[in-house]
């Protein structure tokens, strides 16, 4: 009883507090077509790993949109249809609003373009929303060494001034991305936007040089910054904001798209902090290694029943290009050579089945010291969880904890030679 109304109030927290944020923008927000791995990335793609599960993100924004355009198709009447008592809408536009050869998306600063953000405030707060306008992410034109700083006109004051005679909050990213990039200079600030070099992608074979959209590590920068103003200035959103170091999404929405990748990012031999991993739902099928140098690890899935890192390797099959088998330690989905690392909301499964051809088929194999598990599924048939490692730096025999765990098999399927401790676990037989 003493866990039951922590739990409810939690619950009843997020519930009260919850509500959506919906973008309205141009490209440098907008979702990408990743095919021919393409790696542009817009910030917004980004936005929903840095706040907790009481904010739901929904992206409106698209390429080469302006004010004008963003009404004229519809998508402004898409946003308006959606908005609740309470949600949020960020809106961001500038980049497309001059171009002044395109009628279609032209919006004068000091007309248009301040009449359409009026526009937006009022059908946001018409509906119960709050407003929140958002100054252009900066273009990265660098002339002689120099940044251009009035590389959006006068788009950014235009819309500081409907701020203010709005009463409407004001994220002023122009300025903070302005100042990132030049901090950075001319070449250190390439890698974060669109140049690329021939034969790397399918995207761009003959390689691309874009000084406006940024790949990955832009995007994810942009998106800290925009965080940073947010904490200054909007503090109900602020209260939600959560950080990782790393996030995985399979569909293109983190830092990766798969486990390994994030695994080989973080630092080794870290003695002082704990590097973070928040991983998107979805199924990730690939073999992962935590190798022994990666300690001091916080692995955490969205959702433990949706967040799935499966292979299909049993013992009996052989190692590529030999003839012999891999053995039951070979058969695993994730080895765990690390220490100090724990895991959380994740799923691991071995996906081979069972049979005399395929006899042992493992998870998980550890063999670090100090691994922790919690709310984590392991899925298997023969030898599921493989407790391995014997000695620890101290001599003494490495140890493991599971804490409201379950774990499935059928012969053998907890077995090996550290100390496992189990907590409120659900161990289940598949077989009498």
């Amino acid at each position: 009883m003493r866990r039951f109304f922590p739990v409810v109030a939690a619950a009843a927290w997020l519930l009260l507090s919850s509500f959506t944020i919906h973008l309205m923008g141009d490209s440098t927000m907008a979702e990408k077509d990743l095919s021919k791995a393409n790696p542009e990335r817009g910030w917004g793609m980004m936005f929903q790993n840095f706040l907790d599960e009481g904010v739901k993100v929904i992206n409106y924004a698209r390429n080469g949109r302006s004010t004008k355009n963003f009404i004229d198709t519809g998508d402004w009447d898409r946003v308006l249809g959606a908005i609740r008592p309470g949600d949020y809408v960020f809106i961001e536009f500038g980049h497309n609003d001059s171009k002044e050869s395109d009628s279609t998306r032209y919006a004068a600063p000091w007309g248009a373009y301040q009449d359409n953000l009026r526009t937006f405030i009022k059908g946001t707060r018409d509906k119960g929303g709050k407003p929140v306008l958002l100054t252009p992410v900066a273009r990265r034109w660098f002339k002689d060494g120099k940044l251009d700083r009035e590389c959006h006109g006068d788009y950014p004051a235009a819309m500081k001034q409907v701020a203010e005679q709005t009463g409407t909050p004001l994220l002023d990213v122009t300025t903070a991305t302005l100042d990132w990039i030049e901090g950075l200079g001319d070449e250190a600030s390439r890698p974060y936007f669109m140049h690329l070099a021939p034969g790397l992608y399918a995207y761009a074979p003959d390689g691309k040089t874009d000084n406006t959209h940024t790949v990955t590590s832009g995007a994810r920068k942009v998106t800290e910054i925009v965080c940073s103003l947010i904490g200054k200035q909007l503090p109900e959103v602020a209260a939600h904001l959560t950080r990782y170091d790393y996030t995985v999404s399979a569909d293109g929405h983190g830092d990766f798209m798969t486990v390994q990748e994030a695994i080989d990012a973080c630092p080794d031999y870290s003695h002082e902090r704990i590097t973070t991993i928040y991983i998107r739902k979805g199924q990730y099928k690939e073999c992962v290694s935590i190798p022994h140098s990666k300690f001091r690890l916080h692995i955490k899935g969205e959702d433990a029943e949706g967040t799935v890192i499966t292979f299909d390797k049993y013992a009996k099959q052989n190692w590529p290009g030999l003839d012999f088998p891999v053995g039951t330690s070979g058969s695993a989905t994730i080895y765990i050579h690390s220490s100090y690392v724990t895991f959380e909301n994740l799923t691991f499964e071995n996906s081979a089945g069972e049979g005399k051809d395929i006899a042992q088929a493992v998870a998980v194999f550890t063999d670090g010291d100090f691994l922790f598990f919690k709310g984590c599924r392991f899925i298997g048939n023969q030898d599921t969880l493989y407790t391995y490692g014997r000695f620890g730096k101290d001599g003494g025999i490495k140890c493991n904890y599971f804490l409201d765990c379950y774990i499935e098999g059928t012969t053998d399927f907890i077995f090996g030679h550290s100390i496992a401790y189990f907590e409120n676990c659900i161990i289940h037989s598949k077989k009498n």
